[in-house]
């Protein structure tokens, strides 16, 4: 992983629309949950005129992915734990804390653990909620609520939460142009 990535540098759309293939890799593969087949799609749409386009990019390959292809993404996404997981992503662990997941206690733990393992089991995927913009209390409300629906109802949702999760995930390495505008 190159330097750029750890220090969590944000870019310009015109140094994004520079980078080159292997550049793209490295910063962009885990936009989508172990999706690397959409940093590749990044690099060949490109050049971008915003970071909105980039957006639109996402969603419109998000959109396109067959209801299979959906449920295969959505397995790619971890269990939240509330845990520091090595097998976790660098970003995954980092939406979890903003969650603050991490610091739960143990009883809070095994109830979202045993949820998402009725919600795994009913479905066959691990439950995907955008944790950075959700809580303890909003995570387990979402999670009992989204064990009512249809296996259909839970994959647009949780490609929906997947969009969430990538678009905070763009906007942590592409500056905003139009917040930067507003200042």
């Amino acid at each position: 992983m190159k330097a750029y990535v750890i220090i969590n540098m944000k870019f310009s759309v015109q140094q994004v629309n520079d980078f080159t293939l292997e550049e793209y890799m490295d910063i962009f593969s885990n936009i989508i949950e172990h999706c690397p087949k959409f940093a590749n799609i990044l690099y060949e749409r490109k050049p971008f005129r915003s970071t909105n386009a980039i957006i639109l990019i996402l969603y419109e390959y998000l959109e396109s992915l067959e209801n299979e292809e959906k449920r295969a993404m959505l397995t790619r996404h971890p269990d939240l734990s509330g845990k520091f997981e090595t097998t976790l992503t660098k970003q995954s662990n980092e939406e979890q804390k903003a969650a603050q997941l991490n610091t739960i206690s143990e009883h809070e733990r095994k109830v979202l653990l045993e949820l998402n393992s009725r919600y795994r089991n009913q479905f066959g995927f691990p439950f995907v909620v955008c944790a950075r913009e959700n809580n303890y209390n909003t995570i387990i409300h979402i999670l009992q609520k989204r064990l009512d629906f249809t296996q259909d109802e839970e994959i647009n949702n949780g490609i929906g939460e997947v969009k969430k999760i990538s678009t905070l995930r763009i906007l942590d390495l592409v500056e905003d142009e139009n917040k930067a505008t507003s200042k």
